[in-house]
């Protein structure tokens, strides 16, 4: 092959790889538009949860649902890692999705789409039209987030959403230990480039309503709607100094789950690593961590 050949394939992986990415923003953009047009009615039915759930005065139910809206939007967003596995796991400066690792088996990459499709329709199963831009917008992100079990040969990984949670109980240990002990605190910019859901997006692969209950850093009067009862509680207790009890949400998935619909550079976008002592207890991956965020500057601090 000749230098002027690899330069050529260079230039088109790296423009799939720009569509890729065009396309996850275009996944937001569309939801954004959705998710807006509902915020009013959202609103009015967040205020009338808070009253049922929560027992709040009518007269009290929208200053509640602003506290617990602010509360949601100043939430630390976090992606808990097991801190034995972290560098094992690091295969560059990009944080990336389980479709650019391929690291979780034959068996996890099915539901995976089936979830990301109930809640982002990347193959349009819905129908959606519009405008010719609009309808350029939804064949691209067909063309290059539709996964059909692997079989698209312009699926590019990079169209797809990272997870993180938010931290709204204040998680010594992050929201989402089923991941990890360990956990990064993601900068605030990066919510604005997210959506949300009440629960593991796992739980919408047979939600046929999944993409109404979506919510993003505007409008997340949705998962006060839908979150179960007991995170119900443990939100209106964090937010508001309240001990109402069926409060806990200690379990491995008591978390909000976030959507990054974006490429996430681990000296870019991360602003602190809390990395859990039980899982860096030698001294050399100690070392690793602290050579490791000093190099990219970022705040490291280690927890229990």
């Amino acid at each position: 092959m000749t230098t002027r050949e690899e330069k050529e394939l260079a230039r088109i992986a790296e423009r799939e790889k720009a569509m890729g990415r065009l396309a996850a923003s275009d996944v937001a953009s569309l939801l954004d538009s959705d998710i807006t047009s509902t915020i009013k009615m959202d609103e009015i039915q967040a205020m009338l949860r808070i009253m049922s759930v929560l027992n709040v005065m009518p007269t009290m139910a929208e200053i509640v649902q602003r506290q617990l809206v602010r509360h949601l939007q100043n939430a630390d967003l976090t992606i808990n890692f097991k801190g034995l596995e972290f560098f094992q796991r690091l295969t560059g400066p990009e944080f990336t999705n389980t479709f650019a690792r391929n690291d979780n088996g034959p068996g996890y990459m099915t539901p995976r789409d089936q979830a990301e499709e109930k809640l982002f329709d990347y193959s349009n199963t819905k129908g959606r039209t519009g405008k010719p831009a609009v309808q350029g917008v939804l064949n691209r992100i067909r063309t290059f987030g539709s996964y059909t079990s692997g079989t698209n040969p312009t699926f590019r990984h990079e169209s797809r959403p990272k997870y993180a949670a938010l931290n709204f109980s204040g998680s010594t240990n992050g929201p989402a230990k089923l991941y990890g002990k360990s956990y990064m605190v993601m900068k605030e910019y990066i919510k604005h480039n997210c959506t949300f859901t009440d629960k593991d997006s796992f739980g919408f692969i047979n939600d046929a309503d999944a993409g109404s209950k979506v919510a993003n850093f505007h409008n997340l009067h949705r998962l006060i709607i839908n979150m179960d009862e007991r995170k119900l509680r443990a939100l209106y207790n964090a937010a508001t100094g309240n001990t109402l009890p069926n409060a806990n949400v200690g379990g491995m998935t008591d978390y909000i789950e976030a959507q990054l619909h974006a490429n996430v550079m681990l000296n870019r976008d991360v602003a602190k690593m809390c990395v859990s002592r039980s899982e860096a207890q030698t001294e050399e991956l100690r070392k690793n961590y602290e050579g490791f965020t000093k190099k990219l500057g970022i705040q490291l601090v280690y927890i229990s």
